[in-house]
């Protein structure tokens, strides 16, 4: 009978501190999740600093930007984009690279936009058909005062080429101060998209009789000659012929929205 007792005894010590060690345990692992839960509500909290700096970042800095952010044309319709800058601060002059695809639009000018204060001058103007880019800079001349605020730079113009579309990306941009100090900025590239209505030899929204009167004017023509339309040459082939009247008879009396 004792030593069953005594087993007894042994056997509720044994369970007590069996107790106590998994309360203890269940303690620690309370306080180990505890301090998990604290470091990710740290981490969140610094990834929160994080984003708002970010944002603070962005907001603060000017945008230069395509607009607009898409643009669409008909077959061979000239058309412009403008290089924008928004939010802009202090702005005395600026030089950016506009990339787009040469097999899809041909850049044919450029021209300075009313953003920056006058006095201006043109500084770099240059247009590569090869590599499909546009450089520009210009900047005010004493005694302009920087410019701030939001308004065009500058007003690219271009021609599409029988079909395709294209990205509008830029590239190499810098905004200076009346130092010369660089701003701050963020770029916002645009697109091209070209709409599938040929024979709108005149922009006006609609394939009729006025672009057949401008492709019989044209007819037979080729580069050089005085009667020559480059918007009246459909195919492409450098020639306005019947297959360029074929493609604008299928496109009669089409209309598209730009």
């Amino acid at each position: 009978m004792q030593y069953h007792q005594l087993e007894a005894g042994n056997a509720d010590l044994w369970r007590t501190r069996n107790l106590q060690y998994h309360q203890l345990e269940a303690t620690g692992a309370d306080v180990i999740r505890l301090r998990n839960l604290q470091y990710f509500e740290l981490a969140d909290f610094s990834a929160d600093v994080t984003r708002t700096r970010n944002l603070q970042a962005f907001q603060l800095c000017a945008q230069l930007r395509v607009a607009p952010t898409v643009q669409k044309a008909a077959h061979c319709v000239p058309f412009s984009i403008n290089v924008d800058v928004n939010e802009g601060s202090d702005l005395y002059s600026f030089e950016f690279r506009l990339q787009y695809d040469p097999a899809v639009l041909q850049a044919t000018g450029v021209t300075l936009g009313s953003f920056l204060n006058p006095p201006t001058t043109i500084i770099k103007e240059e247009l590569n058909q090869t590599f499909g880019f546009v450089v520009f800079s210009a900047s005010s001349v004493s005694p302009a005062l920087p410019a701030s605020g939001s308004g065009t730079i500058a007003t690219i113009a271009f021609d599409s080429i029988p079909g395709g579309n294209s990205a509008f990306q830029l590239l190499d941009i810098q905004l200076l101060d009346l130092s010369s100090q660089i701003l701050g900025h963020q770029a916002i590239d645009g697109f091209f998209e070209c709409i599938p209505v040929w024979g709108d030899a005149n922009a006006d929204h609609l394939v009729n009789c006025v672009d057949l009167f401008n492709l019989g004017k044209a007819f037979g023509s080729i580069p050089g000659d005085s009667d020559w339309n480059r918007y009246c040459d459909l195919d492409g082939d450098e020639s306005v012929g019947e297959l360029d009247l074929q493609i604008f008879s299928q496109n009669f009396g089409k209309t598209w929205s730009p």
